[in-house]
């Protein structure tokens, strides 16, 4: 508890109080990097509590009855050895959903269906795929889709003449019904799960691309300081107050950006950096003649 007390106590410091960096300055290198390491932390620990959040949000029934609702009821469809096959008669016109948000729905603007079944005789050339103004076409042998929503780029996937399958509304309903239900997803399992995987997947990213940072920004303030001669400090002890300097743009970057509001990145996270830079060093009671990276053992 004390250790946790003693990390928010060093993160206030770090964003607020310019004159904490003179304590900084004579601490030992292995309290720095801990208390950075610890920030990697907390940071990812905030990302993923975000994510967790936005899961907790999600209602997986209605997710699932949109996904039935997709689907035409009583529709069957058969691929034996690689032709597909209907309950239908061609051309079959599978509607865009209407559950379609306003996003969703203004990049499918440019079409009507979502996909159409038709024979092979009536799609002969790649180019008749926008007569059916859909975002789809399936035919006996092959499926035409676009690239994306909005897109002009057609391509085209061949089905395996080895593919045999059958299925059915029946069979979806069935389906989605067995995940539902499943008590990973009627109990939320899986929010704690994802949560937890991606804290795993993304810290160790994280936490290189923050000592990098940390590197490249010490040195740009090196050569700024040693180019003004502001101060004789060594490299080692401008990114020791770096990895703290840096506190209060990754708090605030992560702090919007579990808001969805991805503005402290860039330009305005260095120049965030460095206003909170030249006020730390015009604190530093210490302008040293010659490189200083630990405290003298000497007595004057």
């Amino acid at each position: 508890m004390n250790k946790i007390i003693l990390f928010f106590r060093a993160l206030f410091q770090s964003s607020v109080d310019p004159s904490y960096y003179n304590d900084v300055i004579f601490a030992k290198s292995s309290f720095s990097l801990k208390y950075f390491f610890a920030l990697n932390i907390f940071v990812v620990f905030v990302a993923a509590s975000a994510v967790a959040f936005t899961l907790g949000r999600i209602n997986v029934s209605e997710i699932a009855q949109t996904v039935r609702s997709v689907y035409p009821q009583n529709l069957s469809i058969q691929v034996k050895n690689g032709t597909v096959s209907l309950n239908r008669d061609l051309p079959f016109i599978v509607p865009l959903p209407k559950e379609l948000d306003d996003v969703a729905a203004s990049k499918s603007a440019t079409a009507s269906a979502l996909a159409v079944f038709d024979t092979n005789d009536h799609m002969r050339s790649i180019s008749n795929f926008w007569s059916y103004n859909a975002l789809a076409v399936v035919t006996q042998n092959a499926v035409y889709y676009r690239k994306d929503a909005d897109s002009r780029e057609i391509r085209m996937m061949e089905i395996p003449r080895d593919a045999s399958f059958d299925f059915s509304s029946s069979m979806l309903d069935e389906k989605i019904d067995s995940i539902v239900r499943h008590p990973f997803m009627a109990n939320k399992w899986y929010i704690p799960v994802v949560s937890f995987l991606y804290f795993l997947v993304s810290f160790p990213f994280i936490l290189f691309w923050s000592f990098l940072v940390s590197w490249v920004y010490a040195l740009l303030s090196y050569i700024l300081i040693r180019a003004f001669r502001v101060s004789r400090f060594s490299y080692i002890s401008i990114w020791r107050l770096t990895l703290h300097a840096l506190t209060p743009g990754i708090f605030l970057a992560s702090l919007t950006d579990a808001f969805g509001l991805r503005v402290i990145h860039g330009v305005l996270f260095l120049l965030l950096y460095g206003m909170w830079m030249y006020i730390i060093l015009k604190k530093l009671r210490i302008h040293e003649t010659k490189p200083l990276h630990r405290r003298s053992s000497k007595k004057n």
